[in-house]
């Protein structure tokens, strides 16, 4: 019984979450000589150094939180961004 457990439910971080689908933000007004048009991957962390929370869910509810990474997650910025 507790073999099923074990195989039904997984451990994974905030971090390891953002990881298996990163997000990319667009700037608006970037520089003409940016090759890559205003596009840049999001590194996310967690606002204390000491802490990254961990998830325990099964194996569909951790697919779909990565899937859903703008629901879960706030995010804080200085600039007009586009989030794709």
């Amino acid at each position: 019984m507790m073999n099923y457990g074990f195989s039904q439910y997984v451990s994974v971080t905030l971090l390891n979450l953002l990881e298996q689908n990163p997000l990319t933000i667009k700037a608006n007004n970037y520089s003409n000589s940016d090759g890559n048009l205003g596009y840049a991957k999001l590194i996310c962390r967690t606002s204390s150094d000491s802490t990254n929370p961990t998830i325990i869910a099964t194996k569909q509810e951790i697919e779909q939180m990565s899937m859903n990474l703008l629901d879960i997650l706030l995010f804080q910025y200085s600039r007009d961004f586009e989030i794709h």
